[in-house]
């Protein structure tokens, strides 16, 4: 997959961000998951979600590496607090 394999997390943003790449409204990714909407609006606000969550949730939205790479481009690059 598109990220390295020393991520243990990534940001919520990110889920929101390959939603939007998608074209789906909350809910409806939520029913692909399957979560309910309410979970979908967690994980996105989230700092961190697990890489595992992540992939399942890629995975079941049909996700390709290009997707996750476009989606990536939208997040910030800050990494000086860690």
């Amino acid at each position: 997959m598109a990220l390295p394999e020393d991520e243990k997390h990534v940001p919520g943003e990110l889920i929101r961000m390959l939603r939007y790449i998608k074209g789906l409204k909350q809910g409806v990714a939520a029913k692909q998951i399957p979560v309910c909407q309410q979970a979908m609006s967690k994980m996105e606000r989230s700092k961190k979600v697990s890489l595992k969550k992540f992939l399942s949730i890629a995975a079941a939205l049909k996700c390709t590496d290009k997707e996750i790479e476009q989606a990536k481009e939208f997040l910030p690059t800050d990494k000086s607090n860690g």
